[in-house]
């Protein structure tokens, strides 16, 4: 098989990376939905540990519901394939006033928990969407 200069050999790779990053995004995407899932279920349900939390932070229990309503419509958005970066957006909001949240009192180490979630969000759909690489790249494309 003549691979012409290496070119088939570099599409080969390149399709390789690819579908390589689409399935590490897809599994970084997964681990933070399923951190903003458990939160979700903790504030629709008043976990008595998450009120008690919750509570902690200045917040009243009658506003819990909402803000789980408001938090899995930034899921969903994410989830979504055509308004994924909307709902990473709403998600960076959201998770952006936990961390303030954390922040007023004082206490770094919990706001590690949104501050990392909304990384993974962001990495996750980064990798798995070609519209944000375009948008974003991390390195300059070299010309041939």
């Amino acid at each position: 098989m003549n691979f012409a200069g290496g070119v088939a050999l570099q599409e080969f790779d390149a399709a390789r990376v690819k579908t390589w990053m689409l399935w590490v995004g897809r599994i970084l995407s997964a681990f933070g939905v399923f951190i903003c899932l458990s939160s979700i279920f903790a504030k629709l349900t008043h976990n008595g540990s998450y009120v008690t939390a919750w509570e902690r932070l200045g917040y009243s229990e009658r506003i819990l519901t909402g803000v789980g309503l408001v938090q899995l419509s930034g899921i969903v958005l994410y989830l979504i394939p055509s308004t994924s970066v909307l709902g990473a957006v709403v998600m960076t909001g959201y998770l952006g006033g936990a961390i303030a949240s954390w922040v007023r009192l004082g206490e770094p180490t919990p706001m590690m928990v949104p501050l990392s979630t909304c990384l993974l969000l962001w990495a996750g759909l980064y990798l798995r969407e070609d519209r944000l690489q375009s948008l974003l790249p991390l390195r300059k494309k070299t010309a041939p």
